[in-house]
């Protein structure tokens, strides 16, 4: 199976508040030019999160005039920066459960991989939460098929992230790690989780699969010091899994 990540797109409306709209928007039309040139189509597109930089109407539909024009079917899930209710609408089309009423969490289960969106946002701040509510509905989600393997995708990275000293944390509290890691070993199908969130991309072992995060899709917002000599417009990632579901990434560059 071939997924393609999207993340932290940050889209502004030219003209509105906000810097450099026409930049972020030049790398979506051209991420998503760049996929559809593609010989396999992936079989999946997933955005993982941030959609819009301020979760208006306008920027959400925004979007999704060009995630659209896509020519594979595509999936999204919230990061802080949008707004639940105003997804649910622009949205509705691609998620999945249209009982979602608030936390948008929900299976696609037509791939030769299930796919699950989980909602890690919070409206108090930009960290992630797992509350017992959302950690409830995924695991009522993850129960239902347990022989099926099965990709988890939210915006938030739940684990503890490598730092020169100390790890570091992108949720309110570790809490929300604990409730995450005690899922992942009551569900032997997980076979990857893709993140974002953090503006830099990172892979790392989750007891018995990996997590990748996707760095932003503009390069003007990516934070990777070892990156901060380019100068590209941006970049998405493939993910290819093998018969073991076990995947292999490419940073896929795009043209400015």
């Amino acid at each position: 199976m071939l997924l393609a990540q999207i993340s932290d797109t940050h889209i502004t409306v030219p003209g509105a508040s906000g810097k450099n709209s026409e930049i972020k928007l030049r790398a979506l039309e051209n991420c998503v030019e760049n996929i559809n040139s593609l010989n396999p189509l992936p079989d999946a597109v997933i955005h993982t999160g941030d959609l819009s930089h301020n979760g208006t109407l306008d920027e959400l539909e925004l979007v999704k005039s060009y995630l659209k024009k896509l020519k594979a079917p595509y999936f999204v899930t919230p990061g802080n920066r949008d707004c639940n209710s105003t997804m649910l609408n622009v949205f509705a089309d691609c998620i999945g459960n249209k009982n979602v009423k608030k936390n948008i969490t929900y299976a696609v289960k037509k791939f030769p991989i299930n796919l699950v969106s989980f909602d890690t946002t919070s409206p108090d701040d930009n960290l992630g939460v797992l509350s017992f509510e959302k950690i409830s509905m995924l695991d009522n989600i993850l129960s239902e098929n347990q022989k099926t393997p099965t990709i988890l995708f939210s915006h938030h990275p739940l684990f503890l992230l490598p730092d020169t000293f100390n790890p570091s944390v992108e949720c309110r509290s570790e809490k929300s790690i604990k409730l995450f890691k005690e899922i992942i070993y009551r569900h032997p199908q997980i076979v990857a989780f893709f993140c974002g969130h953090s503006h830099k991309p990172l892979r790392q072992r989750l007891g018995f699969f990996d997590a990748n995060i996707a760095p932003p899709l503009c390069d003007l917002l990516n934070n990777n010091s070892c990156d901060s000599g380019r100068t590209l417009l941006g970049s998405y990632q493939l993910h290819l899994f093998d018969d073991a579901y076990q995947f292999i990434t490419e940073e896929k560059i795009l043209d400015d």
